[in-house]
């Protein structure tokens, strides 16, 4: 009779954890979306592209259902843009004189060091305006402008695309870069803004990042994760990224690093996918043939108080690509 109970309650209990099994295995499959695969291998071993560089990112626009920056609360008035499928949910999608105007920056007045990180995907080169009034889908394509409404210098902050026609392949020709008010001797137009070529970049979402550390005065242009070369807008020098940009109109190492940002003039407004002129009412601003609109879409356009290193470049843009 024991050996009985004894077989008994083992088989009672091998019931129950049969039992447990099924409904554990019932309730897992029914428990709704499974959990997301995890991140790419990136070398700064993040999960998301939100964990890299967190405490300096001061302004965020994944244009998702918005054109809002959702980081430092800036809102903007929509001018004729759209949004459309991007590299990460929805993008900006503009055309041939559509944009969105900001006037407020926020902290953006701040910055010493900075990087801006967006990617991008125009199906065509921008188109040269040879004429002296505008033309709508003509001139540069204005990827982001901050101004100040006194010195009328919209190259504070800037990302513009120019008319290029590439000897081969499909590279887009880019200003990325600032105007330095505060230090610089050269005219509002010279600025700081470097010139570089992003290989391969028609037709295909393409990511460009520009970084500047106030610290060292060195400059980083990146297409796609990796440094590239980048020239002055004062001198015909390209370098290879990083290098050091220096202070007045030369360009030259006597006149000393360019240190810290300092803008002279408060800035007071940035536009987002074309320039100030064309645009915005403004006595100061008068419109110009060349100042186009960007046609095509953008995404994940990212602004931070800081440099971020090349490894962390390469992060964000593996993780962005793959949509974490």
């Amino acid at each position: 009779m024991k050996k009985v109970n004894v077989r008994l309650g083992l088989l009672l209990m091998g019931s129950a954890f049969l039992a447990s099994t099924i409904v554990s295995s019932c309730s897992k499959s029914s428990s709704g979306t499974p959990p997301p695969p995890p991140a790419p291998t990136n070398p700064g071993g993040y999960d998301s592209s939100a964990q890299i560089s967190a405490g300096t990112l001061v302004a965020y626009f994944p244009f998702n259902g918005s054109y809002d920056d959702v980081k430092g609360g800036l809102s903007g008035t929509n001018h004729g843009a759209t949004l459309s499928a991007g590299i990460k949910g929805q993008s900006y999608t503009g055309s041939g004189q559509s944009f969105v105007s900001f006037n407020n920056v926020g902290s953006l007045k701040d910055l010493h060091s900075f990087t801006i990180s967006a990617w991008f995907k125009i199906a065509a080169q921008p188109v040269n305006n040879p004429g002296s009034d505008f033309v709508v889908g003509q001139g540069t394509m204005g990827i982001f402008s901050m101004y100040d409404s006194v010195s009328g210098n919209p190259n504070l902050l800037l990302l513009e695309f120019e008319p290029y026609t590439p000897v081969s392949g499909d590279s887009v020709r880019v200003h990325a870069g600032f105007n330095n008010t505060g230090n610089t001797a050269g005219a509002g137009w010279q600025g700081i803004i470097p010139e570089g070529f992003l290989d391969t970049a028609i037709g295909k979402w393409t990511q460009v990042v520009f970084t500047y550390d106030g610290g060292s005065s060195k400059y980083t242009l990146y297409n796609n994760g990796t440094a590239i070369a980048a020239a002055s807008a004062w001198t015909t020098r390209t370098d290879l990224s990083p290098f050091t940009i220096y202070n007045g109109p030369s360009g030259d190492a006597s006149t000393g690093p360019m240190g810290n940002v300092n803008f002279k003039n408060t800035p007071n407004g940035f536009i987002i996918g074309g320039w100030p002129y064309n645009s915005i009412p403004s006595a100061v601003f008068g419109p110009q043939p060349w100042a186009g609109y960007l046609q095509g879409n953008l995404d994940e356009l990212r602004i931070y108080s800081s440099a971020l290193n090349s490894s962390d470049v390469k992060s964000l843009y593996i993780l962005e690509k793959a949509g974490f």
